[in-house]
């Protein structure tokens, strides 16, 4: 199995030893990772060739798996944990008294009017939320990111706040990193993890054995352990 990060298609998994008989097998995963077998006679070449011609489906395929309904309903009473807040969503009549708050409790005020499960009030929820992660973002991971990277002379180009539901993070050919809003909801540990993760695709492009060298070196040889933890958690879901 070889898993590479394809510009405009993302993380794709190129299995040789794969089912396909005659024809490429493609698949997408449920978190965006693009699955490959690859029929015999075929190379990984091939296969990245036949991707691209596919792109726009494909692109497609990713953006419907992004909107099916992966969250429950965002009801009154819930809490929301960010880095640096905490979001509670509730009506004008439950607001507690202001000293009860501090600077990082937030309250997230639903008009009376307002459905709580209809959609257009659930989506006015999650953008309220994102504007909070993605301001926390822009103040914790270029800095984090600069830091790092003068740490172990690494050189990103640029950094950019995303959005994206499907990756954490990704890093460009001209070495532009890209981070998701959503790393606001980890711990410091994998936050620090993700980063790491894009500044050792500025040396290293792909997913081969010097790129994981590389990653445990930067991770003080907890990659394993941190991946682990990583895989419990849901892209773009609070």
């Amino acid at each position: 199995m070889k898993e590479v990060d394809l510009p405009d298609i993302g993380t794709v998994q190129l299995d040789k030893n794969g089912r396909a008989k005659r024809n490429f097998n493609i698949r997408i995963k449920n978190d965006g990772v693009i699955y490959v077998s690859i029929p015999p006679g075929q190379s990984y070449r091939d296969a990245q060739r036949v991707l691209y011609e596919m792109k726009d489906r494909i692109q497609k395929q990713q953006a419907r798996l992004m909107e099916q309904p992966t969250q429950k309903t965002i009801g009154l009473g819930r809490i929301i944990k960010t880095h640096h807040h905490r979001i509670e969503v509730k009506r004008e009549h439950d607001r507690r008294a202001a000293e009860q708050g501090g600077n990082s409790y937030v309250e997230l005020i639903v008009p009376e009017e307002f459905d709580i499960s209809d959609e257009n009030t659930q989506n006015g929820i999650r953008l309220f939320v994102e504007g909070i992660l993605r301001d926390e973002a822009k103040a914790v991971l270029p800095e984090r990111v600069w830091q790092f990277a003068a740490q172990h002379n690494l050189k990103p180009q640029s950094v950019c706040i995303t959005s994206a539901k499907t990756r954490w993070g990704s890093c460009s050919s001209r070495n532009r990193l890209n981070f998701s809003l959503y790393l606001m909801m980890l711990s410091d540990e994998l936050i620090d993890y993700i980063i790491l993760h894009e500044l050792a695709h500025t040396v290293h492009k792909n997913h081969g054995p010097g790129f994981y060298e590389l990653l445990d070196k930067l991770c003080n040889g907890r990659h394993d352990e941190l991946n682990r933890r990583l895989k419990k958690h849901r892209l773009g879901v609070f």
